[in-house]
């Protein structure tokens, strides 16, 4: 028994380190409660669990193995790009300091085009939904992206067809945000999301995608992923996030 008390206390530390796997945690607690109250009495139980949640909570504040690793590996790259940079000129040096900008781009595209799955799936644990559903699978997520503060929140107060909806976004000369825009654009700004609910629409091999950003409730929030017909309304709360053409 002991055995299975110390398996179920570590898949819990687990998935709180691997972050997202709160539920899976919750009832290794629960089931670890149980054969406590089973073993030892449900005051005893009830004591022990409540001192598991204080040191459970106490792992998530400090610093994790997956962020110590993280950060060991961001030493590896700085020592791999250290040798390279010293090279560099002092003009090269200017030039790369006023191509800032420009020069995360290229580093953007660079990692999206060599890890596509990655880029998607850490745009979406960025957003720290509260619950997921995602219908496309991530290699077919476009990975093309625009600047976040380049994005507007277009309310058309109207119940639309996609069809309709499309086309009074073209109308006012602009286009639906890419995917991982409006992933970033929620993470960044979490707080709009619990307002009103946001879209953006895309197509993908002659099928119509749209990611909805909802809530439940007021405080929980949610990313659906989903695919759709031209005849799919739309309520007039939707705010749908769009950028210039």
């Amino acid at each position: 028994m002991l055995d299975i008390r110390l398996f179920l206390w570590h898949i819990s530390l687990f998935s709180y380190w691997a972050q997202g796997f709160r539920y899976i945690s919750y009832i290794c607690l629960k089931l670890l409660a149980h054969f406590r109250a089973e073993y030892f009495g449900t005051s005893q139980s009830s004591s022990i669990l409540q001192e598991d949640m204080t040191m459970t909570q106490t792992v998530i504040t400090s610093e994790t193995p997956v962020e110590m690793a993280r950060d060991e590996q961001i030493g590896q790259v700085k020592g791999l790009l250290d040798p390279i940079l010293r090279k560099l000129t002092k003009n090269q040096i200017q030039m790369i300091i006023h191509a800032g900008g420009e020069l995360q781009k290229m580093f953007n595209d660079g990692v999206a085009q060599l890890f596509p799955k990655l880029v998607v799936q850490e745009a979406i644990m960025d957003g720290k939904f509260d619950y997921t559903y995602v219908n496309l699978p991530i290699d077919n997520f476009p990975l093309t992206e625009e600047p976040i503060e380049s994005v507007k929140e277009m309310h058309l107060n109207a119940y639309l067809t996609t069809r309709n909806a499309m086309a009074r976004v073209n109308d006012e000369g602009k286009k639906f945000a890419s995917p991982l825009t409006a992933l970033r654009y929620v993470a960044k700004y979490p707080s709009r999301q619990l307002e009103y609910p946001m879209v953006v629409i895309f197509e993908i091999d002659g099928w119509f995608w749209g990611i909805f950003f909802g809530r439940r409730g007021s405080v929980l929030r949610g990313l659906d992923v989903d695919h759709f017909n031209f005849s799919r309304m739309w309520h007039h709360s939707f705010r749908f996030l769009v950028v210039d053409k």
